[in-house]
């Protein structure tokens, strides 16, 4: 969890011709929103002051612990490929996975 993800935004930014829906800004809920570059991400509502809203844009998980378990089922050698890249490639070689 970083502190970075925390931010203050204006109340204004909330209004939709001049008004705030109902509800919207309740501690806790979860709102839709964008960044610069107008990509989609979820902001938490942490607290509402009179002109700011503490929003977080941590992922939920963040700061929690995880546990996994698995099943080794295969093990092969590395291709030339994957030793020269240095990373592992999938069956489909696509190895530039977003």
């Amino acid at each position: 969890m970083t502190d970075d993800a925390v931010v203050d935004i204006p109340v204004s930014a909330f209004e939709v011709d001049g008004k705030i829906k109902d509800g919207l800004l309740r501690i806790g809920n979860i709102i839709p929103m964008q960044d610069e570059q107008g990509r989609p991400l979820d902001g938490k509502v942490v607290s509402v002051g009179l002109e700011n809203v503490k929003m977080d844009f941590n992922h939920p998980l963040a700061g929690v612990n995880l546990f996994f378990s698995g099943e080794i089922i295969g093990i092969r050698d590395a291709s030339e490929e994957e030793l020269q890249h240095g990373h592992v490639h999938n069956a489909d070689h696509n190895h530039h996975q977003n």
